[in-house]
């Protein structure tokens, strides 16, 4: 080994501690969730590859690296106590001096995902009753009170992108949504598996692994409404697609 690559190892495992760090001062389960999934698939992808050979431990160790800090760094601007009006209201005056301090016993609680089905379930009234056109881009939050069922939650987001297309475009704009992202999966899924270099792969790997964590966390939360997130993955998606095309077979 030379000093160069001891070097970029230390730096890389420094880096892959503090993106961690940060991803669980983010609160976010389905963050932490997306992560595990995506770590679980790419990593399946890298092992079962077409040479059907298990890759070298530096490669591994390089692709750890960088699908942590690909996937950290777009969970890690998202922080979900504050995201919308449906947080918990909490009294001031009963708050400890360094603010909210959450707990494992806090986050393994079922309460928000209980709220989040029932914005599906009201979600899934508006998309039907507007099948063919939606209600509009935007317009989620303003139709939804006249679709509220019994017992739903406040919100103004479905905190499912892909039903919010489906309610706000109709069918033809939730197709297209969803050809478009289904296109970079499938893309994606295949040029890991088929990259003949060695040092390319684990890149590959990487970037793909930090769109595809936030297209799953994107099932349980409003990831595309926010711009700084989206913009992350589409920037993340054009460099997985530029680099890719470098050595497309």
């Amino acid at each position: 080994l030379t000093l160069a690559s001891m070097l970029r190892a230390v730096f890389g495992l420094i880096l892959l501690a503090l993106q961690l760090i940060l991803l669980w001062l983010t609160f976010s389960r389905g963050g932490c969730l997306a992560l595990a999934i995506s770590t679980l698939l790419v990593t399946g992808l890298l092992v079962f590859s077409k040479r059907k050979r298990l890759m070298a431990v530096p490669q591994l160790a390089a692709a750890a690296v960088l699908l942590a800090f690909a996937v950290a760094g777009v969970a890690a601007t998202h922080s979900s106590p504050a995201l919308a009006d449906d947080a918990v209201h909490l009294d001031a005056a009963s708050l400890p001096k360094d603010g909210i301090d959450l707990s494992v016993k806090d986050l393994a609680s079922s309460e928000s995902f209980k709220l989040r089905v029932s914005y599906w379930r009201t979600g899934l009234n508006m998309a039907l009753d507007n099948a063919l056109l939606g209600v509009g881009i935007g317009n989620f939050g303003i139709a939804y009170p006249q679709y509220q069922i019994l017992g739903a939650g406040q919100t103004r987001e479905a905190h499912n992108d892909y039903l919010q297309a489906l309610c706000e475009t109709g069918i033809a704009g939730f197709v297209c949504f969803c050809l478009f992202w289904g296109y970079f999966v499938y893309y994606g899924a295949r040029r890991v598996l088929t990259e003949p270099d060695g040092r390319e792969r684990p890149l590959l790997a990487g970037l793909f692994t930090g769109v595809l964590a936030f297209l799953i966390h994107a099932l349980v939360d409003f990831n595309f409404a926010n711009p700084a997130l989206s913009f992350l993955a589409i920037l993340l998606a054009g460099v997985f697609y530029a680099r890719a095309a470098l050595h497309a077979p």
